[in-house]
This record gives C-alpha cells, structure tokens and sequence, in this order.
C-alpha cells in the first residue's frame, strides 16, 4: 500500500476492481480476513486507464436478441448445465 494510505504496510489479494465514477478502487482481502477498499492509486498495482478510455466491443441489445434467436434455432441451450445422457 501507498505510504499515505490508512493501510500502509497491508498486503492482500485482490477481490474486486470497480470504479467510483472516473477513478478505479480495489477492494482487498488481508491473510488475516480483513477486507478494505481503497482506490488504485494508493497500492502497487500497475496503473489503470478509465474504462471510457478503452474502446470496449459490446453487443447491441439488437445484437444480442439476434444472437439469442439463432442460439435457440440451433437448439443450443442458453444457460444451465449440458445434459448428458444417462448410461449404466
């Protein structure tokens, strides 16, 4: 952690990385349990840009009804396990 950080000297895993509006925050797990949320800048991560920086490929939601009706033309389940047939 950051040497202005209230957790100086912390370590811990990642859990979640999410942004509060321009600026990415981490919450992490300690080895002893605790969990904390700081932003980015205050560890040793390597630096992050803004998600709007990025171009992110999306689909449509026309896209993806398209792509939920030629799923389901193909008889290909949209969610849930695979069933397998029973054998003895």
């Amino acid at each position: 952690m950051d040497e202005t950080s209230d957790y100086c000297g912390n370590a811990g895993k990642v859990e979640r990385v999410y942004w509060r509006g321009e600026e990415p925050w981490v919450r992490m797990r300690s080895r002893l349990g605790n969990c904390w949320s700081v932003p980015w800048q205050h560890t040793d991560l390597p630096r992050l840009t803004s998600p709007a920086a990025s171009p992110q490929h999306l689909l449509s939601p026309e896209g993806l009804l398209e792509l939920s009706r030629h799923l389901k033309r193909r008889g290909t389940p949209l969610s849930g396990p695979s069933k397998k047939p029973f054998s003895r």
